[in-house]
């Protein structure tokens, strides 16, 4: 199991202490989802439905971007067995998710 998991109520990185999912565990998802792009989205709904409950204050944009964007801005080709090597280089256009 991954030291990178939530610290609810405030969905902090138990492993690394940012923002949860922190880049860590968005690369660990993708190598553990990296045939199965809508399982991850499902997968990560659960959490984002969680966290928008633990974290009223937050506008619910952010969280779905921190939650839910994250994987839209990774290129089709990436999603194949070496995807984690790849999430960065997705990254460069600096559209990856909001920390809050």
């Amino acid at each position: 199991m991954s030291m990178h998991q939530p610290i609810r109520p405030d969905w902090t990185c138990a492993g690394c202490a940012a923002a949860w999912p922190c880049p860590t565990r968005q690369r660990q998802l993708i190598a553990h989802y990296h045939q199965a792009p809508v399982s991850l989205m499902i997968h990560l709904s659960g959490y984002f439905i969680e966290a928008c409950q633990d974290l009223r204050q937050a506008a619910a944009g952010t969280l779905h971007e921190r939650f839910l964007g994250w994987p839209a801005h990774i290129p089709t080709e990436h999603w194949h067995a070496d995807a984690a090597n790849h999430i960065d280089d997705a990254r460069t256009d600096g559209q990856h998710h909001a920390r809050s």
